[in-house]
Parts: structure tokens; sequence; C-alpha cells
């Protein structure tokens, strides 16, 4: 189902949230802004839901278990997604002063309340497009690896270490799903388990030993200190987690056979 009028209605509707927002911002109004930037962000989910679903969720809990479902069936290229929304719901709706006022001082809420327009954009692109049904593919999961590697990069030369952060986090496990996948048939069904099941592989294939130390020296840096923490550093030293991660997706990918 391709994006219907109601859906375009709350893009629009997202996109008039995020400009009051960036107002805002330019204020000084940080909590308000915040406020504004999950409402767009919330609108645009939302939009998308409907838009590949039918119907739009009856609350917040039911727009997150849709998110999960409907990633988890869907094209591999559009998982990335949900980290993103899972950041912003973090740092605009939990951390904004609504329950403990912690977004702050969190690794600058300003970042968060701009990026909601690069999260809105991406989503009614998505929107847009048809659903692609099925399971993904090994090779898949690794093109949408290398994919996302690539725009850690992009957003490395524009000074964005969070950004790069967050894709290259996202090729990380993208990758790490393709390699079990290949490896057991199964797909990784929670990016927190990676290390787990990389260790459990190890015991028997030599080979995969150190990939689950990798995966989680790649989770604390990128997923937990700069992602969930704020704590990226400049993009000079983010190049090096970012390089870290490339080499980690081509070695999975050489040992999935992909």
């Amino acid at each position: 189902m391709l994006q219907t009028a109601a859906a375009a209605e709350l893009f629009q509707t997202a996109h008039a949230h995020h400009a009051q927002a960036l107002a805002q911002l330019e204020q000084g109004q940080l909590r308000q802004a915040a406020a504004l930037a999950w409402d767009a962000t919330l609108a645009a989910t939302n939009a998308l839901l409907l838009a590949r679903r039918g119907r739009e969720p009856g609350d917040l809990r039911e727009t997150s278990l849709l998110m999960w479902e409907l990633f988890a069936r869907d094209n591999p290229s559009l998982r990335p997604l949900l980290t993103h929304y899972d950041l912003l719901r973090s740092y605009l709706f939990l951390q904004t002063g609504l329950y403990d006022c912690s977004g702050v001082l969190a690794g600058g809420l300003a970042v968060d309340i701009r990026d909601a327009g690069n999260y809105l954009r991406e989503v009614e692109k998505l929107a847009a497009a048809p659903p692609r049904p099925g399971g993904p593919t090994v090779k898949e999961l690794f093109h949408a690896a290398h994919d996302c590697h690539a725009q850690a990069l992009d957003w490395l030369e524009k000074g964005q270490s969070r950004a790069a952060a967050r894709k290259a986090w996202d090729a990380t496990w993208l990758a790490t799903d393709g390699l079990i996948l290949a490896r057991t048939g199964q797909e990784l069904a929670d990016p927190r388990q990676g290390h787990t099941l990389l260790w459990s592989m190890g015991r028997t294939e030599p080979k995969l030993d150190d990939l689950g130390d990798r995966y989680l020296s790649l989770s604390g840096n990128l997923c937990d200190g700069c992602l969930c923490d704020g704590i990226c550093g400049p993009p000079e030293d983010m190049a090096v987690d970012v390089a870290y991660a490339h080499s980690y997706v081509k070695d999975a990918a050489r040992l999935a056979g992909g």
C-alpha cells in the first residue's frame, strides 16, 4: 500500500510541528521545542504505519510494537529507521523534562530537535515506496550494511559525529544479522543479543572467535556511549570507530560468504 491522502495529511502535520520546533529552538525554548519535535516524529511514524497498514496506531505502545513488526518483515534497508525512532523517542520524549529533564544535559537536545527533520524526510520517502514482502536474504542484509556505512562517512564529512555513529552502528548490527542468518538460517531477533550469539558460534568456529568482542566494543562505543549517553567526541575521533565498524562489516561479510 502506497502513501494515502490521510497519510499525506499526517506528514503535513509532522512538518508543521517540526517548523514550530525549530522556531521555539531559535527562541531558546528547549523543552517546548523538544516536545514539538517529538510530536513531529510521532506523526510521521504514524503516517508511515497508516500508509503500510491502512490504519493509525491507537497509542504510543502500539506504534512501537507495529514499528518492530513492520520492519521485522520488510526490506532490511528500512530497519535502521528503528534505531533513529528509538533515539528520538528517548531524547525528545522521555528526556525533555516531561520525565527526568536529563535530555537537556545528555548530548545536546538541539541536535535531536534538528535531527527530527532528517527522520521526517526518511520516513516520508519510505511511505511513498512499495513494501517489499518476505524475509531478507543474506546478500540484502550486507548490502544494507555497506549502504549504512557509506552514509556514516557522509555524516562524518558534514561534521556530524552522532549521525555518523548511528549509521555505523546500523551497519554493525545489519552485518551481524547477515552473518547469523547465513550460519544458522535464523535472523538476529534483537541487536542486544548479537555478542552472545557470536560468542556462542565462536566456541565451535574459531574463525568467529573475535567477532563477539569486536561487536561488544562497537556496541559500547557507538550505541551505549554516543547514541545513548551522548558522549560522541569530535568527528576525527568518531572516524576511528566508523573505520572499525567498516572492518567488522567486511569481515562478517567474508565469513558469511557475502
